[in-house]
């Protein structure tokens, strides 16, 4: 954390309903790479060390607290009337503040903490009063384009007040601004509505602020991208590929090996460790933890913990936990409170869920564990079932150490299956067994000769 962030608070503007998104749901609340656009730039303001953080909410206001959490104050813009108009809201927010307040936009989760302290920074050392974060872009598009006079900031101008001059401007306006608290508060409400839209545009107090003759600068950013913001499905989309890559690049200067870095879906803070190998296809969502030496084939991962030198193959584990040195899949699905021990091997079409399996027990295919521990060392044939529920309630289902489990076993919980236990292929098994034993539980075979041409 850079020290002087201690003295630096963040508002951010998230009141707008975002009618180009044709959603019920609030601009700021979709989602890229496993956040909500606006917790991506609350994020990116608490990895630059700023704690102080305000919001201002407007549209399903209620909606966006639940979702952002209660650690954050909030203001609520009742009417959508500016920018301007939504740092008003936040008086109380600012005052007996000292130091700077940094205002962003909630829907821009691209400034990331190095852009946020190279600002910052740069306020600081030049004594700025007021400063507006810019981009260099080739195609400058709808932004508002700066004009610098003498090599400073002169004005904004939006682009349909822009005459031929202006609008070859490459240098825009990114949104984010950065005041001295006191100096805002002394002269926000002189602001007005006399524009075209009649509303209350921030970008005005560069002009009070040069009148009163305080220093107001413009900092370009190294990034162009930075000032994305998503307004509608095509830009959130667009804001999702760029952090992605963002994501998977920083994983694999790290040590991660990624086939096909377009094609792999990692979403923000999941971590992954060195020598990992990372196929084409594979989805790792928020709450993740993976090891070394991993390899995952086109695979669903979320909020799980996969240990070291792991073999995943076109699995699905959700909120589960994989330890080391396992074969799992094709075709696993783990489900929540899976418990995969070392040196196991699942194959096709297991499912797992609200079970541990123990070190070196091979579960290989078509089979379902739901509510059950397996020691180690166990064999479990095709076809096995763990009868978990009766209609009403769920129960357990206890397999010891060194068992072999045979093919079409049902296991009708709840039941208790003993170390060194063999069950006999097509068994359903409804008692205890004890240890060392042999269970049978089928219809001793008949044969009827000649019964066809009766």
């Amino acid at each position: 954390m850079e020290k002087r962030n201690e003295y630096v608070s963040a508002l951010i503007l998230a009141g707008g309903l975002g009618t180009r998104m044709k959603s019920d749901k609030p601009k700021v609340l979709h989602e890229i790479c496993g956040e909500t656009l606006l917790k991506h730039v609350i994020l990116n303001v608490e990895e630059a060390g700023i704690e102080d953080i305000g919001v201002v909410v407007g549209y399903k206001a209620e909606m966006v607290k639940e979702m952002t959490g209660d650690k954050y104050s909030y203001f609520l813009q009742s009417e959508q009337l500016g920018t301007g108009h939504a740092v008003m809201m936040a008086k109380e927010f600012l005052k007996d503040k000292k130091g700077k307040i940094l205002v962003l936009c909630g829907d821009a989760p691209l400034i990331n903490k190095d852009i946020i302290n190279d600002f910052v920074k740069y306020s600081y050392d030049n004594e700025l009063d007021l400063g507006v974060l810019t981009a260099i872009l080739n195609d400058a598009k709808s932004y508002g384009r700066i004009v610098r006079k003498n090599g400073r900031l002169e004005k904004i101008v939006e682009l349909k007040d822009a005459n031929k001059n202006e609008t070859e401007i490459k240098e825009v306006n990114s949104g984010t601004y950065i005041f001295d608290i006191e100096k805002l508060l002394k002269h926000l409400d002189e602001l007005s509505t006399n524009n075209a839209q009649n509303e209350y545009y921030i970008t005005d107090m560069i002009e009070i602020f040069k009148d009163n003759d305080y220093n107001v600068d413009a900092f370009a950013a190294r990034e162009g991208n930075i000032i994305e913001a998503a307004n509608n499905r095509y830009e959130l989309s667009k804001c999702e590929e760029l952090f992605r890559e963002k994501i998977n690049k920083e994983l694999m200067l790290d040590g991660v090996t990624i086939i096909d870095p377009k094609s792999t879906y990692i979403d923000r803070n999941v971590k992954v460790d060195t020598d990992t190998v990372i196929y084409p296809n594979t989805i790792i969502k928020k709450g993740s933890v993976i090891g070394k030496e991993n390899i995952i084939y086109s695979s669903r991962i979320e909020n799980s913990i996969i240990g070291n030198n792991n073999k995943i193959d076109n699995c699905v584990i959700v909120d589960a936990k994989v330890n080391d040195n396992n074969q799992i899949g094709p075709y696993v699905h783990l489900r929540p409170n899976a418990d995969i021990k070392d040196n196991t091997r699942l194959g096709n079409f297991v499912e797992v869920k609200n079970s541990s399996i123990g070190n070196g027990t091979k579960v290989s295919h078509l089979t379902y564990i739901g509510d059950g521990d397996i020691g180690e060392n166990t064999n479990v044939g095709c076809g096995v079932v763990f009868v978990n529920y009766d209609g009403k309630k769920k129960y357990r289902t206890k397999v010891g150490d060194n068992c072999f489990v045979g093919c079409n076993v049902n296991l009708v919980a709840p039941i208790n299956i003993d170390d060194n236990v063999y069950i006999a292929a097509g068994s359903t098994l409804t008692d205890d067994v004890e240890k060392d034993s042999l269970a049978i539980a089928r219809s001793r075979q008949t044969v009827k000769k000649g019964y066809k041409k009766k």
